[in-house]
């Protein structure tokens, strides 16, 4: 197990053969691309370590999850080409750079939870039907057309009628809008 809590940009970067042992708990700081393209891989907690998860931290790795309460931010590519990615964590999130979760072919649902999230037109992949839940009670001002890609869109139940009111001139949220208590089960 390696106890190192200071992860400089590249540090990682491009070791195929990096199988992990990463004592987690202890991170405090990850450069842009410092797991980028490297042999990491299986589910990644980071209890209260980073608050931002820089450009391409973690693009074109193995990684499944990601859960992270107190990042904050997530900068441009910051899992750009994860394609085992299925689950994260965006809790406390309120800041989501460009094409963030681009190539995430296997990520189904994305839970923003701060009404005054700002969000790149492109950060999540148009070619996947990722699924959007907006899990708080405030009508969403900013951004709305940034989530044109999303495969389906959630709301609190009370609020649907309100997004069709408020963004009627947006005819692509008509058939993407959906009330959270109609969620399958298995989202």
């Amino acid at each position: 197990m390696f106890p190192i809590c200071f992860f400089s940009s590249s540090f990682f970067c491009f070791c195929s053969n990096f199988v992990g042992g990463l004592i987690w708990e202890q991170l405090t700081y990850v450069g842009g691309s410092a797991f980028e393209s490297s042999g990491i891989s299986g589910d990644i907690y980071l209890p209260n370590c980073i608050s931002t998860t820089p450009w391409s931290a973690f693009s074109s790795t193995d990684i499944t999850s990601f859960v992270a309460p107190q990042i904050t931010q997530l900068a441009n590519n910051a899992f750009y080409n994860c394609n085992f990615l299925s689950y994260i964590d965006l809790t406390n999130v309120d800041y989501i750079g460009s094409m963030a979760f681009l190539n995430c072919e296997s990520l189904e649902t994305v839970t923003l939870c701060k009404s005054n999230i700002v969000l790149y037109q492109d950060f999540i992949d148009s070619r996947y039907s990722i699924s959007v839940i907006l899990d708080f009670d405030e009508l969403l001002v900013q951004d709305i057309n940034n989530l044109a890609n999303a495969g389906a869109i959630y709301v609190h139940d009370d609020l649907v009628q309100s997004y069709l009111d408020k963004y009627s001139t947006r005819t692509w949220l008509v058939d993407k809008l959906y009330a959270i208590s109609s969620l399958s089960a298995d989202l």
